[in-house]
């Protein structure tokens, strides 16, 4: 039977089955053309079939009620860390922590400058007001003393 049909049988996905052919737990055999056939009498395949049923029963019970609860990963307990280990763990932590403080740092300052050139887009936007009114009064004179306005002629 190919691995991906006994897989399908036994209720595990291909990968499973594949990473149990790689392990050797299973007894087969891979032809030329890469496909794996694997040698199974219909009652181990049902005794499988149970117990991966049991045993995915046994781990829902394990599961945290609420999916988003964090859980401690394995091999990360203090108590099974060597002393290198935590070293190691804390000195990248303490480069974590200096890492964010710089960030936060460059955020203030970008804060600040960001209220920096506001203000002077405020000021440029009230002196482009008074040009503007100044020029109108500019043009009005001009108009006033040019040779070719309807009042000189």
């Amino acid at each position: 039977m190919k691995l991906a049909d006994y897989a399908r049988e036994v209720g595990v996905s291909y990968r499973t089955a594949w990473r149990w052919w790689k392990s050797g737990s299973l007894n087969g055999y891979q032809l030329p053309s890469g496909t794996i056939i694997i040698n199974v009498d219909t009652e181990t395949s049902a005794v499988k079939n149970t117990d991966t049923k049991k045993s995915g029963a046994k781990n829902r019970d394990n599961q945290p009620a609420d999916p988003w609860q964090k859980s401690e990963p394995p091999g990360i307990r203090s108590s099974s860390m060597t002393l290198a280990q935590q070293e190691f763990l804390q000195s990248a932590l303490l480069r974590l922590e200096n890492r964010l403080n710089k960030l936060e740092a460059a955020l203030q300052q970008g804060e600040i400058e960001r209220q920096e050139l506001k203000q002077e887009l405020e000021l440029a936007s009230s002196q482009r007001v008074e040009l503007m009114s100044m020029l109108k009064e500019i043009l009005t004179k001009l108009e006033f003393f040019s040779p070719g306005s309807a009042e000189t002629s």
